[in-house]
């Protein structure tokens, strides 16, 4: 699996990507966004110096994409991982998140946090195989450290 930094051109599939029913129902806001909320996200994200997008891929086939939002009060950085839907079961989640961890802590020191949905076990077993423990939890999350 390669990785790479998201570019502005990855905007359709991210989209599709975020927008799929089971995707969505594990985000904190489940809701779909509309295209203008989207590209709008991106374009301001990709300017932002505290948002690392990462893009996984083999081949042709985009894997998915992991999100690093850097909060300077915490010195920490909310990691979430989102899959391409034809990608899921295929065991590609973790050397995702696993690369994409590797490069992101290659230029930045500062404590990795996720939070989960309780039920999202696939994101849950992910996290913890590259090292996140879990800190604290309310009634529908996990949150987790590393």
């Amino acid at each position: 699996m390669l990785i790479r930094k998201v570019e502005i051109n990855d905007s359709d599939d991210i989209l599709k990507w975020r927008n799929d029913p089971q995707t969505y129902s594990m985000f904190i806001t489940k809701k779909k966004v509309s295209l203008n909320e989207h590209k709008e996200w991106l374009k301001n994200s990709l300017k932002n110096p505290n948002i690392k997008l990462y893009i996984g891929y083999i081949e042709n086939d985009k894997i998915g994409i992991c999100r690093f939002n850097f909060d300077e009060k915490s010195n920490s950085t909310e990691v979430s991982i989102t899959l391409n839907p034809l990608m899921r079961k295929k065991k590609l989640s973790f050397e995702l998140l696993s690369e994409s961890i590797n490069i992101f802590k290659k230029t930045n020191k500062s404590v990795l946090k996720a939070t989960v949905k309780k039920e999202n076990y696939p994101s849950i077993k992910i996290f913890e195989r590259n090292g996140f423990v879990e800190i604290n939890s309310n009634d529908e999350f996990l949150f987790y450290s590393c």
